[in-house]
């Protein structure tokens, strides 16, 4: 879903060139927002694999870094 998203303001940054309306919301489009369900020492111990956390917060972990690994990938082109 993480994917998807980015997918999806880097399309809308995109298009918002085509279009003098469009352009309001390209340039409002500035990154992406990460929710979790648990607190963020957990997020940090699963990160960095220490420690006790639920599988909640590795799958949250994995969705973060494939995530900012395709932000990275789109920054290069």
């Amino acid at each position: 879903m993480a994917i998807d998203q980015l997918k999806q303001v880097l399309q809308i940054r995109k298009d918002a060139t085509r279009a003098e309306w469009a352009l309001p919301l390209g340039l409002r489009m500035q990154g992406v927002f990460e929710t979790m369900w648990f607190n963020s020492k957990e997020f940090i111990d699963a990160y960095y694999e220490r420690g006790e956390y639920r599988p909640l917060a590795k799958q949250n972990v994995v969705a973060f870094k494939a995530l900012f690994k395709a932000v990275r990938e789109a920054a290069k082109q």
